[in-house]
């Protein structure tokens, strides 16, 4: 037996050898075997891991948001009060030894450390707990008591026959006069000891075979948990920068990841203070407030600009674990840092780029006064002018001159409308949005009625009851105006024009559409639909600036959606735009 757990310490050994790396990787390996969860100061239960699921049977969606008391035996559900008192008062309880129950109502002898959770104010909000499940150490102590005191009453009863057969049998039978029968009694007394000795020794060899038996079970454990931690060791080891300190600074162990964006060896670093990273770039009460935290034995994370050995700058994440001893004391740091370096480059770039962005918006605004300003002021004059020489010189002005003259008033309108549809679809980009629920069978009704006071139609729109939505309530109703705007020109030249708006919820959006029975258009085109100044019919057939779809489909991006149509020639056009908004996905059905 001792050769053999000399061959499983040999290895436990050789991975701890570094010393101070164990602690962590024990914790590593506690961790994934045990039961580990949180829980509030109500005992609600808020976090479940996968070896908690192991062990009690339960998923995690059975169990978060339920009383802790699911998992107690019911003599035992007094407990936890118990210890949510001593939580309160910022108390650890290490080793509860308990029973629990599984999902199957089979009896879990665990062992519970129970820590408090403490916010950032110093205010204890919740617990958590890691449960080991002990069954098998509790069975392993079991055994051996059975064993130790089956031992203690064969002996007892080996006791018994010799003093049977030698104090009071073997006795009388030497005082019987008779040799020849007496020594036949010694020999029969004898005899019986012989098979009491025999019935001792083959009770023990069956428990030796037992203990065996259970050593070769905790063996087995142990070259398990062997593999698993270097498993874990080399995890660790590949995805992260590992640096271990004490109180003061000093570095204890880094690893090769480390020691590579760093550019040290790691002799060049073990014995020296982790202010060797140190790029200067952040003020001194930054790295007071980092100190302040691990010794006060929290954790903190954060980013940290350091320099390496040539001199250039790196940026790593970093999370800072303190170490703690039974004390409660600590005695070591360990840092998990990331490399984000590149992450930060780009971070710059998008700064950068955002700067860039702001002054090209500026200059674009500049732009946009002097388009609304300086070249309104020429179209209101030549306007102006085309209608004094109307009424001015009317009566000289032959038919031709007057066709002339409201061809150039027209142009100057359809220019200055023009002005105004770029300007306000160049500041679309700019404006942030105001999101309400907007009601929106009432908007469309609205919309319609002022359409049809500044335009007049034939046509006839049914509106359907809506889904309402939340969104920008006066960018939504611009959609909507070129919209049912559009549906009423390209209807226009129908016998009975016909519009019809709606709603329905489509894989978790709301599509709106509207639908008319006009002109249509190819769908081959339909690339170009919302392009500025791109129309599929000319200014001859249908009036219009070209931007009014754009503008529309910009608007719905803005949203989070889309737009699109589909349509044939003579038999009328559908524009859809969709919307996603998370109150229809509880109720599809919802209306205003």
């Amino acid at each position: 037996m001792t050769e053999r757990a000399e061959g499983i310490i040999e290895p436990v050994a050789s991975v701890f050898k570094e010393g101070h790396m164990g602690a962590l990787y024990a914790a590593i390996i506690d961790s994934s075997n045990d039961a580990i969860i949180s829980k509030s100061l109500e005992g609600i239960i808020q976090s479940w891991n996968k070896s908690s699921e192991k062990i009690f049977g339960y998923t995690a969606d059975e169990v978060i948001g339920k009383h802790i008391s699911l998992l107690m035996h019911k003599d035992r559900i007094s407990e936890e009060e118990e210890m949510l008192q001593k939580i309160r008062q910022k108390q650890t309880i290490v080793h509860w030894e308990t029973v629990w129950m599984g999902k199957d109502g089979k009896h879990i002898d665990v062992s519970v450390t129970v820590s408090p959770l403490i916010d950032t104010e110093g205010n204890v909000v919740g617990a958590s707990k890691i449960a080991r499940d002990v069954t098998a150490k509790k069975l392993i102590e079991k055994v051996l008591a059975e064993a130790s005191e089956g031992l203690k009453n064969q002996t007892d009863d080996t006791l018994e026959i010799l003093k049977k057969y030698l104090l009071q049998d073997f006795s009388q039978q030497i005082k019987v006069s008779d040799h020849g029968n007496g020594l036949d009694s010694i020999a029969i007394g004898l005899n019986s000891l012989g098979i009491a000795l025999q019935t001792l020794l083959e009770t023990e060899k069956i428990n030796v075979k037992q203990l065996e038996q259970l050593n070769a079970d905790l063996e087995k454990r142990v070259v398990e948990r062997t593999v698993e931690l270097s498993q874990y060791k080399y995890a660790l080891d590949e995805a992260s920068l590992i640096e271990i300190i004490d109180t003061d600074g000093v570095i204890l162990h880094v690893n090769e990841n480390n020691c590579k964006v760093a550019g040290y060896t790691k002799d060049e670093l073990i014995g020296q203070k982790n202010s060797t990273h140190n790029s200067g770039f952040h003020p001194k009460e930054f790295i007071a407030s980092i100190w302040k935290t691990i010794r006060g034995g929290k954790i903190w994370k954060g980013e940290i600009k350091n320099r390496a050995k040539n001199g250039s700058i790196y940026w790593v994440e970093s999370t800072i674990v303190p170490f703690v001893n039974d004390n409660g004391k600590v005695y070591q740091y360990m840092a998990i840092k990331n490399d984000i370096t590149s992450l930060k480059k780009i971070e710059e770039e998008r700064k950068e780029h955002a700067e860039e962005l702001e002054a090209v918006n500026k200059e674009l605004e500049s732009f946009s006064y002097s388009v609304s300003h300086d070249l309104r002021a020429p179209l209101r004059a030549i306007d102006g002018y085309a209608l004094m020489l109307e009424e001015d010189y009317e009566t000289a002005i032959d038919l031709e001159g007057k066709r002339l003259l409201g061809t150039i008033r027209y142009n100057a309108s359809y220019m200055g409308n023009l002005i105004d549809d770029l300007l306000n679809f160049s500041q679309l980009g700019r404006k942030e949005l105001v999101k309400a629920r907007v009601d929106m069978t009432d908007l469309v009704n609205g919309t319609v009625i002022e359409i049809s006071k500044n335009k007049k139609h034939s046509a006839t729109i049914t509106v359907h009851p809506l889904h309402s939505v939340m969104a920008d309530k006066s960018l939504i109703a611009c959609v909507w105006v070129n919209l049912l705007s559009n549906a009423i020109k390209y209807s226009a030249k129908k016998e009975n024009p016909m519009i019809e708006v709606s709603s329905k919820v489509q894989n978790n959006e709301v599509v709106y559409c509207v639908k008319d029975n006009g002109a249509g258009f190819e769908m081959e085109y339909i690339d170009k639909l919302f392009g500025v100044f791109q129309r599929l019919h000319t200014a001859d057939e249908f009036e219009g600036t070209g931007v009014g779809l754009a503008t529309a489909q910009r608007i719905i991006n803005k949203h989070g959606g889309k737009i699109w149509a589909e349509a044939e020639v003579g038999k009328g056009a559908s524009f859809y735009f969709s919307m996603n908004d998370k109150k229809q996905q509880h109720n599809p059905e919802l209306y205003n």
